[in-house]
């Protein structure tokens, strides 16, 4: 068996630009899931300021399914 090319490491950068491309806050996004029909993304939950709300003693959390689309298939 053999297992598919993975980088030993990811610069914050290019997860940033992959948040852009995605038009997403990337200061407020705390996870990606891919999953076959869609991605996962949890974002920190913010205040109209702007500031990350506490849910007690951590971070209050939104976790949003945004469905894969057909457009631009090669």
């Amino acid at each position: 068996m053999s297992l598919p090319h993975v980088p030993e490491s990811v610069s914050r950068y290019r997860v940033k630009v992959l948040c852009e491309e995605l038009e997403l806050d990337a200061r407020l996004v705390e996870a990606l899931e891919f999953r076959s029909y869609g991605l996962y993304v949890t974002f920190h939950a913010t205040n109209s300021e702007g500031r990350k709300l506490a849910d007690g003693g951590d971070v209050a959390r939104h976790r949003i399914f945004i469905p894969y689309t057909e457009e631009g298939v090669l």
